[in-house]
Protein backbone atom coordinates (compact mmCIF):
# COMPACT_ATOMS: atom_id res chain seq x y z
CA UNK A 1 0.00 0.00 0.00
CA UNK A 2 2.82 2.07 0.95
CA UNK A 3 4.62 1.51 -2.34
CA UNK A 4 1.32 2.15 -4.37
CA UNK A 5 1.04 5.20 -2.78
CA UNK A 6 4.94 6.26 -3.32
CA UNK A 7 4.02 5.32 -7.17
CA UNK A 8 0.82 7.55 -7.87
CA UNK A 9 1.43 10.52 -5.84
CA UNK A 10 5.68 10.67 -5.86
CA UNK A 11 5.75 14.09 -5.10
CA UNK A 12 3.44 14.49 -2.50
CA UNK A 13 4.54 15.94 1.18
CA UNK A 14 4.30 12.05 2.46
CA UNK A 15 5.40 10.15 -0.20
CA UNK A 16 9.45 9.85 1.19
CA UNK A 17 7.80 9.07 4.52
CA UNK A 18 5.45 6.12 3.12
CA UNK A 19 8.88 4.92 0.81
CA UNK A 20 10.47 4.67 4.11
CA UNK A 21 8.20 2.68 5.49
CA UNK A 22 8.32 0.43 2.50
CA UNK A 23 12.01 -0.02 3.45
CA UNK A 24 11.25 -0.79 7.24
CA UNK A 25 8.44 -3.24 6.19
CA UNK A 26 11.60 -4.82 4.04
CA UNK A 27 14.06 -4.45 6.77
CA UNK A 28 11.51 -6.00 9.44
CA UNK A 29 10.43 -9.04 7.24
CA UNK A 30 14.55 -9.86 6.50
CA UNK A 31 14.50 -8.88 3.11
CA UNK A 32 17.94 -7.75 2.49
CA UNK A 33 18.09 -7.57 -1.11
CA UNK A 34 14.90 -5.73 -1.23
CA UNK A 35 15.94 -3.31 1.24
CA UNK A 36 18.52 -2.50 -0.48
CA UNK A 37 16.35 -1.76 -3.36
CA UNK A 38 14.41 0.22 -1.64
CA UNK A 39 17.01 2.62 -0.13
CA UNK A 40 18.23 2.92 -3.67
CA UNK A 41 14.61 3.89 -4.75
CA UNK A 42 14.46 6.46 -2.00
CA UNK A 43 17.79 8.10 -2.68
CA UNK A 44 16.95 8.54 -6.71
CA UNK A 45 13.74 9.70 -6.25
CA UNK A 46 14.04 12.16 -3.57
CA UNK A 47 17.76 13.50 -4.76
CA UNK A 48 18.46 17.19 -3.05
CA UNK A 49 18.18 18.26 -6.99
CA UNK A 50 15.06 15.92 -7.61
CA UNK A 51 11.29 17.07 -8.83
CA UNK A 52 10.43 16.32 -5.31
CA UNK A 53 12.20 19.31 -4.05
CA UNK A 54 10.85 21.89 -6.47
CA UNK A 55 7.20 21.83 -4.31
CA UNK A 56 9.11 20.88 -0.92
CA UNK A 57 11.45 23.11 1.52
CA UNK A 58 13.70 21.24 3.57
CA UNK A 59 13.27 23.01 6.66
CA UNK A 60 9.67 21.98 6.24
CA UNK A 61 10.71 18.42 5.43
CA UNK A 62 13.58 17.26 7.94
CA UNK A 63 12.80 13.85 8.43
CA UNK A 64 13.02 13.59 5.03
CA UNK A 65 16.63 15.31 4.73
CA UNK A 66 17.28 12.69 7.71
CA UNK A 67 16.19 9.62 5.86
CA UNK A 68 18.00 10.95 2.51
CA UNK A 69 20.96 11.07 4.27
CA UNK A 70 21.00 7.88 6.57
CA UNK A 71 20.11 6.17 3.22
CA UNK A 72 23.21 7.81 1.17
CA UNK A 73 25.27 6.90 4.15
CA UNK A 74 23.76 3.39 4.07
CA UNK A 75 24.01 2.63 0.47
CA UNK A 76 27.52 3.99 0.43
CA UNK A 77 29.06 1.19 3.16
CA UNK A 78 27.02 -1.17 1.53
CA UNK A 79 29.09 -1.37 -1.79
CA UNK A 80 31.88 -0.49 -0.28
CA UNK A 81 31.31 -3.45 2.13
CA UNK A 82 31.09 -5.58 -1.41
CA UNK A 83 33.82 -4.09 -3.11
CA UNK A 84 36.26 -5.08 -0.59
CA UNK A 85 35.19 -8.83 -0.56
CA UNK A 86 34.80 -8.87 -4.03
CA UNK A 87 38.00 -6.77 -5.01
CA UNK A 88 35.81 -5.92 -8.66
CA UNK A 89 36.50 -2.43 -9.74
CA UNK A 90 32.75 -1.97 -10.73
CA UNK A 91 31.74 -2.50 -7.06
CA UNK A 92 34.02 -0.10 -5.81
CA UNK A 93 33.11 2.55 -8.68
CA UNK A 94 29.70 2.19 -7.35
CA UNK A 95 30.78 2.93 -3.49
CA UNK A 96 32.45 5.57 -4.96
CA UNK A 97 29.20 6.52 -6.99
CA UNK A 98 27.20 6.67 -3.41
CA UNK A 99 29.97 8.82 -1.54
CA UNK A 100 30.06 11.44 -4.09
CA UNK A 101 26.09 11.35 -4.09
CA UNK A 102 26.40 12.21 -0.09
CA UNK A 103 28.88 14.86 -0.28
CA UNK A 104 27.22 16.49 -3.28
CA UNK A 105 23.82 16.16 -1.38
CA UNK A 106 25.86 16.99 2.24
CA UNK A 107 28.23 19.33 1.69
CA UNK A 108 28.55 20.68 5.06
CA UNK A 109 27.48 17.88 7.26
CA UNK A 110 29.47 16.54 10.51
CA UNK A 111 29.29 13.25 8.59
CA UNK A 112 30.89 14.68 5.03
CA UNK A 113 34.35 14.68 5.83
CA UNK A 114 34.12 10.75 7.18
CA UNK A 115 32.71 10.07 4.08
CA UNK A 116 35.12 11.81 1.89
CA UNK A 117 37.99 10.10 3.88
CA UNK A 118 36.01 6.67 2.80
CA UNK A 119 35.47 8.26 -0.69
CA UNK A 120 39.25 8.75 -0.81
CA UNK A 121 39.48 5.08 0.74
CA UNK A 122 37.76 3.17 -2.00
CA UNK A 123 39.39 4.94 -4.86
CA UNK A 124 43.13 4.08 -3.04
CA UNK A 125 41.91 0.62 -2.75
CA UNK A 126 40.78 0.25 -6.32
CA UNK A 127 44.41 1.43 -7.14
CA UNK A 128 42.86 4.58 -8.58
CA UNK A 129 45.67 6.58 -6.66
CA UNK A 130 45.48 9.86 -7.96
CA UNK A 131 41.98 10.37 -7.32
CA UNK A 132 42.68 8.68 -4.07
CA UNK A 133 45.35 11.39 -3.52
CA UNK A 134 42.70 14.68 -4.67
CA UNK A 135 40.64 13.21 -2.21
CA UNK A 136 42.60 12.56 0.48
CA UNK A 137 43.91 16.13 0.23
CA UNK A 138 40.67 17.65 0.07
CA UNK A 139 39.74 15.46 3.38
CA UNK A 140 42.98 16.87 4.97
CA UNK A 141 42.62 20.46 4.26
CA UNK A 142 39.27 21.52 3.35
CA UNK A 143 37.56 20.68 6.01
CA UNK A 144 37.87 22.15 9.54
CA UNK A 145 39.77 19.83 11.51
CA UNK A 146 38.12 16.33 12.52
CA UNK A 147 39.25 12.90 13.62
CA UNK A 148 40.65 11.71 10.12
CA UNK A 149 42.58 15.09 9.00
CA UNK A 150 45.61 13.94 9.76
CA UNK A 151 45.79 10.23 8.82
CA UNK A 152 44.10 11.62 5.64
CA UNK A 153 46.94 14.26 4.65
CA UNK A 154 49.50 11.48 4.88
CA UNK A 155 47.44 9.13 3.06
CA UNK A 156 47.38 11.38 0.09
CA UNK A 157 51.16 11.28 0.19
CA UNK A 158 51.37 7.15 0.35
CA UNK A 159 48.47 7.58 -2.88
CA UNK A 160 50.95 10.60 -4.59
CA UNK A 161 53.53 7.68 -4.13
CA UNK A 162 51.87 4.64 -5.88
CA UNK A 163 50.49 6.59 -8.31
CA UNK A 164 54.43 7.84 -9.45
CA UNK A 165 55.07 4.49 -9.81
CA UNK A 166 53.00 4.18 -13.40
CA UNK A 167 53.97 7.13 -14.78
CA UNK A 168 56.86 7.65 -17.22
CA UNK A 169 59.64 10.04 -16.44
CA UNK A 170 58.06 12.98 -17.92
CA UNK A 171 55.16 12.46 -15.96
CA UNK A 172 56.59 11.40 -12.67
CA UNK A 173 58.66 14.73 -12.50
CA UNK A 174 56.24 17.08 -12.50
CA UNK A 175 53.42 14.87 -10.29
CA UNK A 176 56.81 14.58 -7.91
CA UNK A 177 57.00 17.74 -7.36
CA UNK A 178 52.91 18.23 -6.41
CA UNK A 179 53.57 15.18 -3.79
CA UNK A 180 56.57 17.17 -2.66
CA UNK A 181 54.04 20.27 -1.90
CA UNK A 182 51.70 17.85 -0.50
CA UNK A 183 54.19 16.80 2.28
CA UNK A 184 55.43 20.41 2.91
CA UNK A 185 51.58 21.52 3.25
CA UNK A 186 51.29 18.29 5.43
CA UNK A 187 54.39 19.09 8.02
CA UNK A 188 53.22 22.62 8.11
CA UNK A 189 49.31 21.53 8.85
CA UNK A 190 50.35 18.14 11.02
CA UNK A 191 53.69 19.03 12.34
CA UNK A 192 52.61 17.22 16.13
CA UNK A 193 51.79 14.11 13.37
Amino acid sequence: VFHAYVERHPLARPAPLFQARVIDAYQRGGFPTLVLGAKRDFVERYALTGPYWQNHAQHDVPEVVAALKANLQDLARHHHAVAQQSRQTADYAEAARWYRAFIASFPQTDETPRMNFLLAETLFESQNYAQAAGEYAKTAYQYPRHAHSAEAGYAALLAYDKHAAVLDAEQRADWQRQAIDSALKFSATYSEH
